[in-house]
């Protein structure tokens, strides 16, 4: 049988952000039966955009890492919270819109920075992201949700 594609979204700006996405996608990849697709590892001459949506179409399930962009102000200079990457928030709603127009269920994994505020499909979609843990902690977690979710048919060689 063919491993689950399990899509990794975090943030690449700083080696820190990408750090967390390389360790969740080593940890998938450690486990039979799942492959991991974290964009960060993709090395060819096609588009990041390409290679992006259609990890999102092949994927089984996705795992997301939600961390500290930094503070944001809003238009009369108050804060308003700190921001996690655009592009995390759209790969939710890409795979929510995707669960909706297939009619079948992506589970999905959710960490999030203490004091990130939520904004976009993050508000409006039932995603309950964890607080990121630490490394340790992250395996346990990462792990018991591989073993306990249900995955689409779809898989990483589709």
């Amino acid at each position: 049988m063919a491993d689950k594609l399990i899509f990794i979204s975090c943030g690449q700006l700083t080696d820190a952000e990408k750090s967390v996405g390389v360790l969740i996608k080593a940890l998938v990849d450690a486990t039979p039966g799942f492959k991991a697709y974290f964009a960060e590892s993709v090395h060819d001459l096609d588009s990041l955009a390409h290679n992006v949506f259609d990890g999102i179409q092949r994927c089984a399930g996705a795992i997301v890492a939600l961390r500290d962009r930094g503070l944001v102000l809003d238009a009369n200079g108050a804060v308003w919270g700190h921001r996690s990457s655009v592009w995390v928030n759209q790969e939710v709603a890409l795979l929510a819109y995707r669960q909706f127009a297939e009619s079948t269920k992506l589970p999905i994994l959710a960490f999030v920075d203490p004091g990130v505020k939520l904004e976009g499909a993050m508000t409006s979609l039932i995603v309950n992201p964890q607080p990121l843990p630490g490394l340790a902690d992250l395996k346990t977690f990462v792990d018991s949700w591989l073993a306990n979710s249900e995955f689409t048919a779809v898989s990483a060689d589709s």
